[in-house]
């Protein structure tokens, strides 16, 4: 798929769904798919990329699973089963481990997505860490069990490790694409201003007759010329 978009043109679907569009099983199954055709390592080292932080050089996958469903329990929001995007499997420092990657692009993540699937996802496991990739959350959100990560900064982390050298293998070339792909959606990163130096403002007269609906029958008058700098 990322070939498919990146090299022939192929669009991703844009049809509307309860007030948005429905692209993000389309992101999900792109971007992260390919994990599970590399080694243990390579996919363990894209999954070091994505943990903010926590930087977990020495993680291996086994499996990648899209779309698991899991039975609910008593404390569920749902009524049958959970289905978070992404379930990965693997070790960390030589222990098992899971992690449990949520995607976000036009829909908000909501706190008690996210406990369902870390309180279900995660029984009986010592080792796991929750994800998730969002463009918005309620507030809520930010106190509870995952590290959220916008996907400016995912493209900024991938930027930097391109940038490092810190790729290698099929993780360098996924590295490569992702980049492209986010770019293609629109997705940037702001670098701020160097210098922006705006032309001195003279003194004239501004007829603001009409502003928001609400007539204005007097002049403002600029008496003072003014000028600024930000750097």
């Amino acid at each position: 798929m990322l070939d498919a978009y990146l090299r022939k043109g192929a669009r991703l679907p844009t049809e509307a769904s309860d007030g948005r569009r429905v692209i993000e099983d389309v992101i999900t199954s792109t971007v992260f798919s390919p994990l599970k055709f590399m080694t243990p390592r390579e996919a363990g080292q894209i999954l070091s990329w994505l943990t903010g932080a926590h930087r977990e050089e020495e993680a291996g996958v086994h499996s990648v699973q899209l779309w698991p469903r899991f039975e609910v329990d008593g404390a569920s929001t749902n009524q049958y089963t959970i289905e978070p995007d992404l379930v990965i499997d693997g070790v960390l420092k030589g222990q098992p481990f899971r992690w449990i990657i949520e995607v976000k692009w036009d829909a908000v993540l909501l706190r008690h997505q996210i406990e369902d699937q870390v309180r279900i996802c995660t029984k009986d496991l010592r080792g796991w860490r929750h994800i998730s990739l969002i463009k918005s959350a309620e507030l809520a959100a930010f106190d509870s069990q995952t590290t959220i990560i916008q996907w400016n900064q995912t493209l900024a982390i991938l930027q930097d490790v391109l940038r490092s050298n810190a790729a290698e293998g099929a993780s360098l070339i996924w590295c490569r694409d992702a980049i492209k792909f986010l770019e293609k959606l629109g997705v940037g990163t702001f670098k701020g201003f160097g210098l922006l130096d705006l032309a001195p403002v003279t003194t004239e007269e501004m007829d603001l007759s009409v502003w928001r609906g609400l007539s204005v029958d007097h002049l403002i008058e600029v008496t003072t010329p003014v000028s600024f700098s930000l750097r």
